[in-house]
């Protein structure tokens, strides 16, 4: 199959000519993962039979119930992501981004209160900008999510779990403005023990206003009554 793109005629009538001028119309379109669980790359998977592509002036949609969309390698970029309910999990060879399309879409990423985007090490997920409200994961130590200029937005309700397997951790990169406004943040410490002397950098951003509603340590080593995690946010 191949898409199509459709022409349109504009007649401009004086008294003294008839000018007719031939010019491309586009228009956005909304592609919606179908599938239960399948690859992402599968065109059979998608309504319309196509992989959708930002540079058609494609969204992505995933919001049947229980769909789960696994992206295993790099797939087009779209020009805007909607997750929920439904999930994507990007494994550890695949990378999935948002960008603005010819003429439709900003590159924007949301994840609704029902959606979830996983993120395993190797993999990278890179939205120009993310509203978060559901549950972003990312696992292992070098699982990549780079937000855009459009910045990052964590909602109350939502939840960020950062699993964490070694001594060290890649974290959310926002070239801008992280905004913080509630969530949960949940670290999770698994086959490895940290101590003292460990730090993990969870986001990374030009700047970061607000904090979180509730922080949440499990895995770890036991503390003793005198010990703490200390959260903290750095200029």
């Amino acid at each position: 199959m191949k898409r199509l793109l459709y022409t349109a005629s504009l007649i401009v009538t004086t008294i003294a000519a008839v000018v007719v001028t031939n010019t491309t119309a586009l228009g956005q379109t909304t592609r919606t993962f179908m599938a239960v669980t399948g690859d992402w790359n599968n065109a059979a998977n998608w309504s319309g039979g196509f992989v959708p592509d930002g540079s058609f002036d494609e969204y992505a949609t995933i919001n049947i119930a229980a769909s789960l969309a696994q992206v295993g390698g790099p797939v087009p970029s779209v020009g805007q992501l909607l997750v929920g309910p439904g999930a994507v999990e990007i494994a550890s060879a695949g990378s999935l981004g948002t960008a603005p399309g010819p003429a439709f879409g900003i590159g924007a990423a949301t994840i609704n209160t029902t959606g979830r985007i996983s993120v395993a090490s190797g993999g990278t997920f890179s939205p120009r900008g993310l509203t978060h409200n559901g549950t972003l994961e990312l696992t292992g130590a070098n699982a990549t999510v780079n937000v855009g200029n459009l910045g990052l937005a964590v909602n109350g309700g939502s939840t960020l779990r950062a699993t964490i397997n070694s001594a060290t951790f890649k974290p959310i990169a926002v070239d801008g403005l992280a905004r913080i406004r509630g969530g949960n943040l949940n670290v999770q410490f698994s086959g490895f023990t940290p101590t003292t002397a460990n730090t993990f950098n969870i986001i990374d951003a030009d700047a970061i206003d607000g904090s979180f509603d509730a922080v949440q340590v499990t895995g770890g080593a036991t503390l003793q009554p005198y010990q703490v995690y200390a959260i903290n946010t750095h200029a």
